[in-house]
């Protein structure tokens, strides 16, 4: 049987109520789903207060269309579990129009409070204030 590799990595890591997400592209099935496992464990302990995210997103990080399922039941969990912004961090970016538009969208439909930053520190502070 075939075996098949995650494309793309990722690390997270929490911050008071804010899960930071440090990760490289492009990001297929595979390590979306393994992401999608660790965010509910990482959330477990907000005990349902508000929360945020930063992700710090590194050269290529596009979608493959795939993914777009998923990533949409993702956001609606996370809508449901008192998620309340999303600061976007491009670092050294490849795609960054398409990946944009791919958020832009998706964001704009679920109704996700979200914004772009040079610097992880200006988007910690802007995630802050969301609580």
């Amino acid at each position: 049987m075939m075996q098949f590799q995650e494309h793309g990595q990722f690390k997270l890591t929490i911050e008071d109520r804010i899960v930071v997400v440090d990760a490289e592209g492009p990001f297929d099935v595979l390590l979306f789903k393994r992401y999608d496992h660790e965010m509910h464990q990482a959330i477990e302990h907000f005990n349902n207060q508000r929360w945020a995210n930063i992700a710090v997103l590194h050269g290529l990080t596009i979608f493959i269309p795939d993914v777009f399922t998923l990533l949409n039941e993702h956001l609606n969990w996370r809508i449901q579990n008192n998620f309340v912004a999303e600061a976007l961090v491009l670092v050294e970016p490849e795609g960054a129009n398409i990946l944009e538009s791919q958020l832009h969208e998706v964001y704009h439909r679920l109704k996700i409070d979200f914004q772009y930053f040079d610097s992880v520190p200006a988007a910690r502070e802007w995630a802050t204030s969301k609580f």
